[in-house]
């Protein structure tokens, strides 16, 4: 087959495809600072977020590296013809095609194999820590890439081994020589990739890792900034706002489209929509809440100002999907540790260890949340006249998994001075930093969990536990 009936039957498809997504990456980048293209934008962002989200574009990507590559050595050979250069392929044909066919058949072995394994690691996240930290992995890149790495080697080869002839009366041949070493070396990189792609497995899968990676994208979630539109109300302003406007007439309500978890909430977009319309809005839920069709997520004031075409405008900035994303979900980073910890110290499992690993990462990611600055759920534009009111979940919403976890001890010291220590911490950061209203919370808290008689009682955030105890 002729360079050039290869490039018509795969290059050029490959081309297209490649342009198609730059002209969309291009486009996102072109409408970011274009306010007239801010719901052309948004949908560009949605789409190349699910794409980025999903396990198969990274590896469709980079399988497209293989025949790209090869239509270009291919077509080097085919115009240079380069012989007799040392460390180059300098067989005949038919080792050529043997190779190649070697090569090909073994990568897409591998792949194969890879994809064995991963169903494997994923069925044990289920069974043995938590299903809700199977999509973390799916969203590696190192996995991805791996993975897209062998399907391009395999692609590269099977590409030159079309274009492999005989020499015959009438036709001189091809040999593409560069082509063929190159190739080989993809096989050695293949090799590499699969002695990668184990030892990355071997470590993604340990608990500890497992928690770490939670506990870093909680954190990271716990930084993101919120837009700063206005300063935040006095919670007692925002309270009687609301009760004067339940008063004053009823609300129009806006209820969910479709059953799910609030993944996330596109603020910057919802306040650009609503900030010259006057109209109070108060927003019943924040991402990682399960709704139902009955579900009424939002009030809205007045009412008779409420059209369908505003309905669909704040249903447009609302998420449901069928499972939570940590992005904007604290709670859910808080969530899976807790699962872990749970899992872990069951009469089933019975693996203290794990569970205070998952406690101290619990505290580490608390502590961080009482250092975070109050997050504004008050939004005041259009001189006042209009009002965005959203939920943000309380701090008592994060302690709760304390009391889940509290329930597993089974009365084991060990486990009980960690919990301890790690709600002794908390307060003293609170306490430290004067946070006034989650440090009496977390006194509470605390006073209560004595009063069960656990170890809660005595033991100070500083101390040390025995040898023994470790």
């Amino acid at each position: 087959m002729e360079c050039r009936e290869v490039w018509s039957a795969i290059g050029a498809p490959c081309l297209l495809w490649v342009v198609g997504v730059s002209i969309l990456l291009w486009l996102v980048a072109s409408f970011s600072e274009v306010s007239m293209f801010d719901e052309v934008k948004k949908t560009l962002d949605d789409s190349m977020r699910a794409l980025l989200n999903s396990f198969w574009f990274v590896p469709a990507l980079v399988s497209l590296f293989g025949p790209f590559l090869a239509i270009f050595l291919l077509m080097f050979d085919h115009t240079f013809q380069v012989k007799n250069v040392p460390l180059l392929f300098s067989g005949g044909s038919a080792e050529a095609s043997t190779i190649l066919s070697i090569i090909a058949g073994s990568l897409i072995t591998v792949a194969g194999l890879t994809f064995s394994i991963t169903i494997v690691v994923l069925q044990l996240l289920s069974s043995q820590y938590t299903p809700r930290a199977l999509r973390s992995f799916l969203q590696d890149r190192v996995t991805q890439v791996v993975a897209g790495g062998f399907f391009a080697i395999f692609a590269y080869s099977l590409i030159v081994l079309m274009t492999v002839r005989d020499p015959a009366p009438f036709d001189p041949g091809f040999l593409p020589a560069v082509s063929i070493t190159v190739g080989i070396n993809l096989g050695f990189l293949g090799l590499a990739l699969l002695l990668i792609f184990i030892h990355h497995t071997g470590q993604i899968i340990q608990v500890s890792d497992i928690a770490a990676r939670i506990a870093t994208q909680t954190v990271e979630a716990i930084d993101a900034s919120s837009p700063n539109w206005s300063h935040e109300p006095h919670e007692d302003e925002v309270f009687s706002l609301i009760q004067t406007w339940h008063t004053s007439e009823k609300p129009a309500q806006l209820r969910a489209p479709l059953a799910g978890y609030i993944q996330r909430i596109s603020l910057t977009h919802l306040l650009q929509d609503i900030k010259f319309l006057r109209l109070q809005v108060h927003l019943l839920v924040s991402p990682g809440d399960f709704v139902t069709e009955e579900t009424v997520i939002a009030h809205i004031w007045p009412a008779h100002a409420v059209d369908e075409a505003f309905r669909k405008t704040l249903l447009h900035c609302i998420y449901i999907e069928r499972e939570r994303d940590i992005a904007q979900d604290i709670r859910f980073g808080v969530r899976q540790l807790a699962d872990i910890a749970l899992r872990a110290l069951s009469p089933a499992v019975n693996d203290p260890t794990t569970g205070i690993l998952c406690i101290k990462y619990l505290q580490a990611v608390l502590e961080r949340l009482v250092r975070r600055q109050s997050q504004p759920d008050t939004y005041y534009f259009n001189n006042r006249a209009g009002i965005l009111k959203i939920r943000q979940p309380s701090f008592e919403e994060y302690l709760a998994v304390f009391t889940e976890i509290k329930h597993y001890t089974g009365g084991n010291q060990r486990v009980e001075i960690v919990l301890a220590n790690a709600l002794n911490a908390i307060h003293d950061v609170a306490t430290r930093l004067r946070n006034g209203e989650d440090g009496d919370l977390l006194a509470a808290f605390i006073a209560d969990f004595a009063s069960t008689g656990s170890a809660l009682e005595s033991q100070p955030a500083t101390s040390d536990l025995p040898c023994t105890l470790l």
